[in-house]
């Protein structure tokens, strides 16, 4: 800054803050907040300093940098975050049979939508792939059969290429992970054992379910994709119905009503199920003002 004050500019989980100290030398992140504004998808945080300074309509030092190159955008995972270009992020915790019929509810009931494996380009390939000691899961990409091409201004997802039909744009991406039986819980440590019996998803006893995520993204002058994105929301709706959670001591039992998360959230049946099959399951658990709390 010309008064020698540090800016300080961050972009995480699709929220981009920037921050000015309040005098030369002192921390700009300490210091007063110029915008906080949520610009991108969850958990995203590509974002280059061209693309910066072309959004806020800033330069530096009477610079401004370039966009970057379509080789940069696939390398380093960025995104179109100037408003031409619309994202649909839809996420749950589910099973993993859950996650293949959520895929083939879209590619059997949407003609317009084609499956593929983007590992290997195969049609309904459904690969599981090594993910880690502890876990597997399958990555899909959902292909348009007709419609408008992208091109890179609008920056795709990324290509597929499906054997015997050739190469598509990618409108969506669903990505599922199933953890295995009897791994070392995620959750197990922030969590104080209770008096009472407990048992959570993920932990030693639970059932193997891990994240969906769904992306989907098109130019946001496209109404066709537009219309397609809210009928894979609708199926997606359908499959993973909202429900609300509710929280109760899982000492005594007693239900503990300020604790209950503020809005529904998306649920597996098969989740559903499994933690009404007994008084010890819970969807969820931590701690509040020192009592054990579980969450069904």
């Amino acid at each position: 800054m010309a008064d020698d004050c540090e800016v300080y500019c961050r972009y995480r989980g699709g929220n981009l803050s920037v921050h000015i100290a309040a005098h030369p030398g002192e921390e700009a992140y300490a210091g007063d907040a110029l915008l906080e504004a949520v610009i991108g998808p969850y958990l995203h945080g590509g974002l280059s300093l061209g693309q910066l300074c072309r959004y806020a309509g800033i330069t530096i030092n009477g610079y401004a940098p370039p966009l970057p190159t379509a080789v940069e955008i696939l390398k380093e995972g960025l995104l179109d975050l100037s408003g031409e270009t619309t994202f649909l992020d839809l996420g749950v915790i589910c099973t993993h049979p859950s996650a293949i019929e959520f895929y083939d509810d879209i590619v059997n009931n949407l003609s317009e939508v084609m499956g593929c494996d983007d590992v290997n380009g195969n049609w309904h390939d459904f690969k599981l792939c090594d993910r880690g000691e502890f876990a597997i899961g399958w990555r899909m990409c959902l292909a348009r059969r007709s419609g408008p091409m992208y091109t890179m201004q609008h920056w795709p997802l990324e290509i597929a290429n499906i054997e015997g039909v050739g190469s598509f744009p990618v409108f969506g991406l669903i990505q599922h992970a199933a953890f295995q039986a009897n791994n070392p819980p995620r959750w197990y440590t922030y969590l104080c054992r209770p008096q009472k019996p407990a048992i959570l998803l993920r932990e030693k006893g639970g059932l193997d379910v891990d994240d969906l995520w769904l992306r989907l993204s098109f130019p946001a002058n496209d109404e066709s994709s537009r219309q397609l994105a809210e009928e894979i929301y609708n199926i997606f709706v359908r499959r993973f119905p909202p429900a609300t959670l509710l929280a109760y001591n899982i000492d005594t039992g007693e239900r503990v009503p300020d604790q209950d998360p503020i809005a529904p959230c998306p649920f597996d049946s098969r989740v559903a199920a499994w933690v009404a099959g007994g008084e010890d399951r819970w969807f969820w658990g931590t701690q509040s003002c020192g009592i054990p709390l579980g969450y069904r």
